[in-house]
């Protein structure tokens, strides 16, 4: 099933041009993992230094491969030297499931 991540950060403006930077790293990096469907980068109109980045895996293994590869362990570092962390929401797709029609007559 896909997961879907949702992740926002918000760094001090001392910090904003490094953070972009390895924001793009990271993702120019994760458009590399087999089971990365989606990771864009945003940053909030009119407050700069707030990021949004929207995620999508193909399942639950590509969620950890991408955790554990040395793209997101640099940008890690780069969090740490910020002084932050993001807030995650794990996200599931919402569908619609084609409901059964009225049982036929005999």
């Amino acid at each position: 099933m896909t997961v879907g991540v949702l992740a926002t950060l918000r760094i001090d403006a001392a910090q904003i041009e490094a953070m972009r930077a390895a924001l793009l790293r990271l993702a120019e990096q994760s458009a590399l993992e087999a089971g990365t469907e989606l990771f864009a980068v945003h940053e909030t109109i009119g407050d700069p230094g707030h990021f949004v980045v929207f995620e999508r895996y193909r399942d639950d293994d590509a969620v950890r491969a991408h955790r554990g590869s040395a793209a997101m362990e640099d940008f890690r570092l780069a969090l740490r030297a910020a002084g932050t962390r993001p807030e995650l929401f794990y996200l599931a797709p919402v569908t619609a499931e084609p409901r059964p029609g009225p049982a036929p007559e005999l």
